[in-house]
């Protein structure tokens, strides 16, 4: 790598990075919150029921501010739930999680190429923010199917929306420590 392209590739890594984190923790979340969606449970907490029993009163308090059942929440706040999957599923998060992978990825191949036996696996080195991105979008997708469709959601979906969930926060978070230890073997190998 030469030096220009190493640094350009470092300084389109870093704004990609600020791009991608402004709109994870302040763009979107603004975003969500104007659109009524202020606390997005159902792609960060996995203690939510997927349906509920009881009358229609016990029902709507399962709705209510911290839905502790999804399909409580699609039938008595269709509004909101139609808002959340959009715009702030799509297209929101979508560019949210699209700008964090393009960071995860390009992040990882710019510190690699400073990692002697890491700089020619690029393949390997874009795998988890590759993942991260497909579970998330498979996760978006399903949860919008199942915000929009209230028939839709049953214990087997939601389930399958929980691994979503899960596969998402772990391919990020492996995503996110390829790059930490890749820069910080790139910083002491300089």
């Amino acid at each position: 790598m030469t030096l220009m392209s190493g640094w350009a590739m470092i300084v389109a890594s870093i704004v990609l990075g600020v791009i991608a984190h402004l709109l994870f923790f302040v763009v979107v979340p603004k975003l969500a919150s104007a659109k009524g969606v202020p606390a997005r449970h159902f792609e960060r907490d996995l203690t939510y029921a997927a349906t509920c029993a009881g009358t229609e009163e016990a029902q709507r308090a399962a709705a209510e501010p911290r839905p502790m059942c999804l399909q409580a929440y699609v039938k008595f706040k269709r509004e909101e739930a139609s808002a959340y999957a959009f715009p702030v599923l799509f297209p929101y998060d979508f560019f949210m999680m699209t700008f964090l992978a393009a960071f995860l990825a390009l992040a990882a191949v710019t510190a690699a190429a400073y990692v002697p036996w890491a700089a020619g696996h690029t393949y390997l080195l874009v795998l988890f923010p590759l993942l991260y991105w497909l579970a998330d979008l498979a996760e978006d997708a399903m949860l919008a199917w199942l915000l929009t469709t209230p028939g839709a959601v049953s214990d087997g979906r939601v389930k399958l929306l929980k691994s979503l969930t899960m596969a998402k926060f772990v391919t990020l978070a492996d995503a996110y420590l390829v790059v930490f230890v890749l820069t910080v073997l790139a910083l002491t190998a300089t």
